[in-house]
């Protein structure tokens, strides 16, 4: 049983774990999109789950989570989708993953396989420097914030449906 000083000095001690910091309110936290190295360590943390190197349709980054699909382990017709998620707790912070969710491959090319590429031609370094001119190349009279990041194939439709370079 805990005398009134020894809860006095608990709830002192739980009201500054739970007291907002102003310096934490004051700037928005950095998250995927912002910080190279938190985005090469969620990277190395999903390629850790994945398995191996797979072959990606497409990965997008947001500030707080990204999401990865990749080939399924039978044919390239299944894909499997991939999430990593940034779960912060006052100074401690990790990176959750959760998948694989089951989906089927896009079907307006008749051979998916040409839309895939590796994880490992993602370089972590070049995202902020990517985002840097999104600005720039916008134009936008008003203030903007990049919210995502898509990286995938494109596709042209003539003559014949086909996939088209990395974006």
């Amino acid at each position: 049983m805990l005398g009134p000083a020894a809860l006095r000095a608990l709830l002192a001690a739980l009201l500054v774990l739970a007291a907002p910091d102003a310096r934490a309110q004051a700037r928005p936290p950095a998250g995927y999109l912002a910080d190279p190295a938190q985005f090469a360590r969620a990277m190395e943390t999903l390629k850790s789950a994945i398995g191996a190197d797979p072959p990606v349709m497409s990965l997008r980054v947001e500030p707080k989570r990204i999401t990865v699909q990749v080939r399924g382990p039978r044919h390239a017709a299944a894909m499997d989708e991939w999430t990593v998620s940034r779960v912060d707790l006052y100074v401690l912070g990790r990176d959750v993953v959760r998948g694989p969710r089951g989906m089927s491959a896009p079907t307006h090319v008749r051979d998916a396989s040409g839309g895939y590429f590796r994880l490992s031609e993602v370089d972590p370094a070049a995202l902020p420097k990517l985002l840097e001119g999104t600005h720039a190349r916008a134009d936008l009279e008003d203030p903007a914030a990049v919210t995502q990041a898509v990286i995938e194939r494109g596709w042209r439709l003539f003559p014949e449906p086909a996939w088209a370079d990395l974006r």
